[in-house]
């Protein structure tokens, strides 16, 4: 991925080729990420709440925050170092630093401990499977809203409000220390939420995060955002930002609290499916779609948030005492 923006940079007669291959592979990069972390976290929660005797609700939520803090603080010293060396070093070079480091990142992932999986290990036609039969399952698709909406929210930051307003109003060279303000409140915040008691439920913080969406179209649609707000734009990036972290670290913890076992990585696979179609259906439409309507997408996806959590919670306790009682009764 990095490497394809590189040769893009450096050699402009490959430009529009290493510019798709760059694309590909970050989307396949992507998809991989997400499903491979979740899997891999929740074997990490159900080992460690196993270990500790502490509710695995309560260690989902705590892992989920740790890895949030750390992937939020790198991807903020990530966009700070941009910022800076972009007084200094050419756009091409820029990538290839970040090619080298990114080398480097996979070198360590050498040194990640495998967690043993406590059933065979299944071929990549079953993954495959298992991922399309879990399309079934009715509460995939009510926790998708949150996934939804950080999607759309989103592509809306980066196609209207960074290009729009913050590009004019505060420089081009602004965008990316934005980009680093949403990052940073994301961590401080991801940070906060870990450390709240396992009793405070996740119910709320979902709430949350989707309040701090629906704020930016609620700025741009009802108090008028954002022509000759000048700093005050930051006001949006904070809110991106405290929404991001409900979105990395409990939305997180919610797929592995409500799929156990060989669903986990399906779970995963499929949010992972709901965001980057949120993503590229979003910047699709963006040339026929105004500020308005995407703005109303969002504060729409955003409602339904919490509203969706609840009915899933409730399909899903639902099905849990049924299968108690038909253990009882076996």
């Amino acid at each position: 991925y990095l490497g394809g923006f590189a040769v893009a940079l450096i050699a402009p007669s490959a430009k529009t080729v290493s510019w798709m291959a760059a694309s590909v592979s970050g989307g396949i990069a992507g998809g991989l990420f997400w499903t491979a972390q979740g899997g891999y976290f929740a074997a990490a929660a159900s080992l460690l709440s196993t270990s500790t005797g502490r509710p695995r609700e309560e260690t989902t939520a705590s892992l989920a925050g740790t890895f949030s803090v750390v992937f939020l603080l790198f991807e903020v010293l990530s966009k700070l170092a941009f910022s800076g060396l972009q007084t200094m070093l050419a756009p091409g070079t820029i990538a290839l630093v970040f090619y080298l480091l990114a080398l480097l990142a996979l070198l360590a992932m050498c040194w990640v401990q495998e967690l043993a999986a406590p059933q065979q290990a299944s071929s990549v036609y079953d993954r495959l499977v298992g991922t399309l039969s879990l399309c079934a399952d009715p509460v995939v698709w009510l926790l998708s809203p949150t996934n939804l909406t950080f999607g759309f929210c989103t592509a809306l930051m980066n196609g209207h409000v960074n290009a729009t307003y913050a590009s004019v109003e505060l420089g081009s060279g602004s965008v990316a220390v934005l980009g680093a303000v949403t990052s940073g409140i994301a961590a401080v915040v991801a940070f906060t939420l870990s450390r709240l008691p396992g009793s405070f439920g996740k119910a709320p913080l979902i709430t949350f995060g989707a309040f701090c969406f629906f704020s930016i179209p609620f700025c741009m649609l009802v108090l008028h955002c954002c022509n000759s707000w000048g700093r005050s734009l930051v006001v949006l990036y904070i809110f991106q930002g405290m929404g991001r972290a409900v979105f990395e670290s409990t939305n997180r913890a919610v797929f592995a609290d409500f799929f156990r076992s060989a669903q986990v990585e399906s779970s995963f696979a499929n949010a992972s499916v709901q965001v980057n179609f949120a993503f590229a259906l979003s910047f699709f439409l963006q040339t026929v779609l105004t500020e308005y309507w995407s703005s109303i997408i969002v504060a729409s996806l955003a409602i339904s948030t919490p509203l969706c959590y609840v009915g899933a919670s409730a399909l899903r306790g639902g099905w849990q005492r049924h299968k108690q009682n038909d253990d009882f009764q076996a």
